[in-house]
């Protein structure tokens, strides 16, 4: 009769120890899943953290670029350059020949006879 009861005994933490190990597994399983929503979910709000910043530096990029070009267009120095540029030579005079309304003289020609 005590050998029953040890057989007894015997199975009945052996089937105690399959459910552990089942319990085990599920529970594995289940911190399995958890930790690798918890990674996807790190690594999406990552990649939207650095779209976001590449679309911040992007804008200050662009921002910065027409500023420049804005207050290059609007230099004082542009617009005597651009101006002086744009005037056309007259090609009937020489460059000796002052423009009309300049103060400065003509100059007086040689002759070449003596």
């Amino acid at each position: 009769m005590a050998g029953f009861f040890v057989s007894l005994v015997a199975v009945e933490v052996e089937v105690e120890v399959e459910v552990v190990v089942e319990v085990a597994v599920a529970v594995a399983v289940v911190v399995a899943v958890v930790v690798a929503v918890v990674v996807a979910v790190v690594v999406a709000v990552a990649v939207a953290v650095a779209v976001a910043v590449a679309v911040a530096v992007a804008v200050v990029v662009v921002v910065v670029v027409v500023v420049v070009a804005a207050a290059a267009d609007s230099s004082p120095h542009r617009e005597h350059t651009t101006t002086r540029c744009s005037t056309p030579r007259d090609p009937g005079r020489s460059s000796s020949a002052p423009r009309p309304g300049s103060s400065r003289p003509r100059r007086a020609f040689r002759s070449t006879s003596r």
